[in-house]
């Protein structure tokens, strides 16, 4: 098992170092991130036959001192453990370089168009480096000797490992959300085990030097696009309001307190949804479902109550609300979302008297309303 072992790891890092098996920009497939902090991958020039990730304009504020040792040449694996800055002080501020590290993650959340993970329940005495961003965003977990020990990578879906058509492992594991992770057997001096999926719209994988199977899939359940490197791990992300945030107008704000409530008996009646006579004269909810850009319509109270009930089952937060201009009977339009690119964001479309004409559920991030239709009430809190 451990030849079998070591010649995997050796055909990763050679899978890595050629031109087949590498992603966007020349970046290694295997993602063991880079730890060099801030500093750009000398393969960042890119091949034209790799595989598409994020634009290759880096954001703002990209560039940073190195906090930690440098990777073992450019394939994207971890620099053999126990190598430690020997020109770092013996007093290090680990709360300040945190604070900063989490100005950069927040810098990075407001720029890409994927999420980026981050776990909240880690194995004692490691520090988060500043994330470094060069086609994935990869942060680093360090001992009080700089010595790596974790290290975690979030880019566009369908990158890196999983661009590579041989993959080199077969079935994956359930994992979150009912997503398939793949784990890599890897020697720890060649970077370590890793484990990799898709979830939300994001390529994640983790590795460490010394972690098992098991810790490694512990650390995922963790993970949380919405927290935060220094804060608790239920801190209310900056992307949406806080729960007891009202618009100001009655009519929005009633829906927004039976949403938040979870209330689907309150939501079902002609109060809050939009009533029409069927052909015996008999008062019946009509509401249009979206997603996808497929519209039904449904009517019943039976049906519109199941549908209504499944709008609040998952919770959310208001993330924007809009008073709507000359577009048919739509008067309102709100929004609920964990965060800015949540692929399970809600919506709604109110009538002037505040009724629900449209449900939307799902199927990709909250848009972000612009133009003379859309006059915010509550814009989104990321710009």
């Amino acid at each position: 098992m451990r030849i079998a072992a070591l010649l995997l790891a050796l055909f990763v890092l050679i899978g890595c170092s050629s031109p087949a098996g590498r992603t966007s920009g020349g970046q290694a497939a295997v993602e063991a991130p880079d730890a060099s902090e801030g500093a750009q991958s000398p393969a960042a020039s890119g091949d034209a036959d790799s595989a598409a990730g994020p634009a290759d304009a880096e954001p703002p504020g990209a560039s940073g001192a190195a906090d930690a040792p440098a990777s073992s040449g450019d394939t994207g694996a971890p620099a053999p453990p126990g190598e430690a800055d020997a020109t770092a002080p013996e007093e290090r501020d680990w709360d300040d370089r945190a604070r900063k590290a989490d100005e950069r993650l927040a810098e990075l959340r407001r720029e890409l168009d994927f999420p980026v993970f981050i776990p909240t329940q880690l194995p004692e005495g490691l520090h988060p480096l500043t994330p470094t961003y060069d086609r994935l965003v990869s942060i680093s977990y360090v001992d009080d000797d700089l010595n790596r020990v974790l290290s975690v990578a979030s880019g566009p879906a369908g990158c890196c490992l999983d661009a590579d058509p041989r993959k080199m492992v077969g079935g994956g594991t359930p994992i979150r959300k009912g997503s398939e992770a793949r784990f890599i057997p890897v020697e720890p001096e060649f970077g370590g085990n890793i484990l990799w999926w898709n979830e939300d719209g994001a390529y994640i994988a983790l590795s460490g030097p010394h972690l098992t199977q098991e810790d490694l899939f512990a650390i995922a359940e963790s993970l949380s696009p919405t927290a935060t490197l220094t804060g608790p791990a239920d801190a209310l992300p900056p992307d949406v309001y806080p729960p007891d945030f009202r618009t100001g107008v009655p009519e929005v704000d009633a829906v927004i307190d039976a949403f938040l409530a979870q209330d689907a008996d309150r939501l079902t009646s002609c109060d809050m949804v939009r009533c029409e006579a069927d052909a015996e004269g008999v008062l019946e909810p009509v509401v249009t479902w979206g997603s996808c850009q497929v519209n039904n319509t449904w009517t019943g109270w039976d049906t519109v109550r199941s549908l209504l009930e499944g709008w609040v089952r998952e919770p959310r937060l208001l993330y924007a609300a809009y008073r709507v201009h000359e577009i048919g009977d739509w008067a309102y339009f709100v929004q609920f979302a964990e965060y800015r690119l949540d692929p399970g964001a809600k919506g709604a479309v109110l009538d002037a008297d505040g009724r629900i004409l449209q449900l939307w559920m799902g199927c990709g991030a909250p848009l972000d309303m612009t133009g003379d239709h859309y006059e915010p009430l509550a814009p989104p809190r990321v710009n």
